[in-house]
């Protein structure tokens, strides 16, 4: 399955790799030596399906979280084979392009639209519980778009 060079790879359970496939619309599954073993999702814009990828996480029940124009969650059996999935689109107001999944379940999103909070929190629902941070006065991407990860006890570094 091909991905492509700039794709940003996750480290999975067991040893496991997920990354968005070239065409953003699958999630690629491989092995601990990089052997492609499945897809999930596929090309669309219903739940389970995808259109350009932007950001994957992992989610502490072993499924993943991804961003699209959506949010989806994947639970573990949607890994495997077909199986109910959590898809939401982003609320008015919110563009991003990378997301973190809290130890809770919950998800943050890097909001980078100017005049906006910087991040977004969203519950395990992925209902929008409050956007937070620092508001960008420009347009340059380099004030609007952040690098986040998770922290230790529910935070997230940004």
């Amino acid at each position: 399955m091909d991905i492509l060079p700039s794709t940003v790879v996750i480290r999975y359970l067991n040893g496991y790799a997920a990354a968005p496939t070239g065409n953003g619309a699958q999630v690629a599954i491989y092995d601990s030596t990089g052997r492609y073993q499945r897809t999930a999702g596929r090309q669309g814009a219903g739940p389970g399906e995808f259109s350009n990828i932007r950001s994957l996480a992992v989610r502490p029940d072993g499924g993943l979280a991804v961003l699209d124009m959506r949010l989806t969650l994947l639970p573990p059996a949607a890994l495997a084979a077909t199986a109910p999935v959590l898809s939401r689109p982003l609320p008015a107001g919110i563009a991003a392009a990378r997301l973190v999944s809290l130890a809770d379940g919950r998800v943050i999103v890097n909001n980078h639209l100017a005049g906006q909070p910087a991040l977004c929190l969203f519950d395990t629902n992925l209902e929008l519980v409050r956007c937070f941070g620092p508001t960008a006065s420009s347009a340059r991407s380099s004030e609007l778009e952040r690098m986040i990860a998770p922290g230790p006890k529910g935070t997230v570094w940004s």
